[in-house]
């Protein structure tokens, strides 16, 4: 037989029996370049779902460190959360697959993910997650692995139940509250930290300072701040140490409030050491310019409410006491912004908004109304204001109301403002400072010249007993030393408030024009309540009595003359001082009200800046 021959007969005869033996073996061959102890990568339907992966994304704020980068690391690690701690360790070994089918979004090319952040918790998690789903888990199942990625440090059982609840918020699905609840269970009331407001839930922050408020340190002031991210990142932040950083209430969109630092403490919100110790920081989840939930209001409206109360803290709700981060002095920041509703919040605040019927001041009653430079568009724009910030009016144009602004003469539209209320602070010195505190030491922000006029419900006495007025100066507060100024108090007028579409003039010499929201009779009287009580905290009230339709409540700031008489204007005829229209005018008296009258609910009570306080130490408004 030829050799060639012999050849092709070995070869086939080799081809057929091994078949055979491999078979008879019970052993396959491995396939090429498959790594040695290699297992099967995961399937796609054991990776989690593209949604929950963009949405945890979208909070990585509120993620421990290592799984901050990208999507391919938040799914990994999500998956190794819910695998196990065996096939994490196959998953580490294997070359990567899955989560490019996944999340449907090339990923290729990634670095791969960091270890596991907490391989004891793989089997745990597990068993937990979701029993009997198998490979397939449901969405609301994954749960208590997002928990295990928040961080937080000290605070993550907190801040891990708000991720939870923020990302299936987003999701539109209700996370399975069973298992989170084995992984970041509930934070029970401790010894060491109790919330003020019993609806906040506790999440501690180690950023203040001890003060003892109110009684060493005054609280006067509200502060309002937006997160510009979510909730539950806010507080991994807020509770971190190096963030130097915190407040005294974060409130979510969704109504839900934290207590970070309890109200008789300083909390570090405004970058202003005086206003961090003399007010009460509140954080909102948002952005500043967009607009907020009406849960956020309410829940805002209903601690500030409680708080006062609860802690006798007298609190003033006007736009001299209750203002932005953006307002305060010296700050450099931006919130809320255009988007926080101002006349719905203050309305939420105190029946009456504010108080109106002095044509001497601008009141804000546009969201934001900008100041120009001359009295037309064309010119140039020096700065803007929001709703509720009030300016001396020294100039009018037809269209145009001129006001002291900011060292200067600015210039809004006439439609943008109303007839506001308050005292008003001229300047008598050559120039005075206006600074960051009511200190000598406080910051310098800006000098005012002899005859600028601003205006101020404010004159906060926690420095000197002749105190500092805190005024708008521009769209920035600052405070004036009672030294250097003159004031001329508030109108005595028993105005109604116009409403937020009140119109200026036309007219070099306008006619004020004001809406009322009650009809006044030819003839009342005012009935003083005989028992009222004045302290520099608490208010007497009067009753308007005869014909009206709407009886508007009169509220003196000191002892009541019994029974004057008041004769109602219909309307106001322009002079060298002129009256607002519709006023109720108190006949002469031997003893006349000293102060304007205000009218709403207590807490919204301007007293004339010459009325002192018999006690040195009281620093309420003056």
């Amino acid at each position: 037989m030829p050799f060639s021959l012999r050849v092709f007969m070995c070869s086939a005869l080799f081809a057929l029996l091994l078949p055979i033996a491999v078979r008879a073996s019970g052993s396959t061959p491995p396939l090429p370049h498959a790594p040695v102890g290699a297992s099967r990568p995961p399937t796609v339907s054991s990776m989690p779902p593209a949604a929950l992966v963009h949405a945890l994304l979208q909070e990585r704020g509120a993620l421990a460190a290592p799984v901050q980068s990208d999507a391919r690391t938040v799914s990994d690690a999500l998956s190794s959360k819910l695998a196990g701690l065996a096939a994490l360790l196959a998953r580490q070994a294997a070359p990567r697959h899955g989560p490019d089918a996944a999340l449907g979004s090339p990923l290729a090319g990634q670095a791969p993910s960091p270890p596991d952040l907490g391989a004891s918790l793989g089997t745990r998690s597990t068993r937990r997650a979701a029993p009997g789903h198998g490979p397939a888990v449901a969405l609301r199942d994954w749960a208590p692995a997002v928990a295990t990625l928040a961080g937080g440090g000290a605070a993550h059982d907190v801040v891990a139940r708000a991720l939870v609840q923020d990302i299936y918020e987003k999701l539109g699905v209700a996370p399975n509250w069973t298992a989170v609840d084995r992984v970041a269970p509930s934070v029970a009331r401790s010894r060491s930290f109790q919330t003020d407001y019993p609806d906040a839930i506790a999440a501690p922050s180690p950023n203040f300072w001890t003060a003892q408020r109110p009684l060493k340190s005054p609280v006067l002031y509200v502060v309002i701040h937006d997160t510009e991210g979510g909730c539950a990142a806010s507080l991994s932040w807020l509770d971190n140490p190096i963030s130097d950083a915190s407040a005294h209430f974060l409130v979510c969109r969704d109504g839900r409030v934290y207590q970070l630092v309890n109200v008789e403490d300083a909390a570090w919100h405004a970058a202003n050491v005086y206003i961090n110790y003399h007010s009460i920081g509140i954080e909102h989840e948002g952005y500043a310019g967009q607009g907020f939930t009406e849960a956020q209001y309410q829940a805002t409206a209903a601690l500030l409410h409680f708080v006062d109360d609860h802690d006798h803290l007298n609190l003033r709700w006007s736009r001299n006491t209750v203002f932005g981060h953006e307002n305060v002095p010296g700050a450099t920041h931006t919130d809320p912004g255009i988007g926080w509703d101002w006349a719905h919040f203050m309305t939420l605040l105190s029946d009456v908004p504010y108080i109106g019927g002095d044509p001497r001041i601008a009141v804000t009653l546009w969201p934001r109304s900008y100041v120009h430079r001359c009295a037309s568009l064309g010119c140039s724009i020096i700065s803007t204001t929001n709703w509720g910030e009030q300016f001396h009016v020294d100039a009018r144009k037809p269209g145009w109301v001129g006001l002291d602004f900011d060292g200067q003469q600015g210039w809004v539209v006439a439609t943008s403002v109303g007839a506001g209320h308050g005292s008003l602070v001229s300047v008598t010195a050559a120039r005075t400072a206006v600074r960051s505190a009511p200190s000598s030491k406080g910051d310098f922000l800006v000098y005012l010249t002899k005859g600028q006029t601003y205006v101020s419900t404010v004159r906060d006495r926690t420095a000197t007993k002749k105190g500092w007025w805190l005024i708008p100066y521009a769209h920035h507060y600052g405070f004036v030393c009672a030294c250097d100024v003159v004031v001329r108090p508030a109108m005595k007028t028993g105005v109604v408030p116009p409403l937020k579409t009140a119109v200026a003039s036309g007219a070099a010499t306008p006619t004020p024009k004001l809406v009322l929201t009650a009809t006044i009779a030819p003839a009342a009287t005012v009935t003083l309540t005989p028992t009222a009580t004045l302290t520099p905290t608490a208010t007497a009230r009067a009753l308007l009595t005869g014909t009206p339709t709407s009886a508007p409540t009169l509220m003196p700031s000191s002892t009541p003359t019994p029974s004057p008489s008041a004769t109602p204007s219909p309307s106001a005829t322009p002079s060298p001082t002129p009256a607002p229209s519709l006023t109720l005018t108190p006949a002469p008296s031997p003893t006349p009200l000293p102060s304007p009258t205000a009218l709403g609910t207590p807490g919204i009570v301007p007293a004339p800046p010459t009325l002192l306080p018999t006690n040195p130490a009281c620093t309420n408004v003056c």
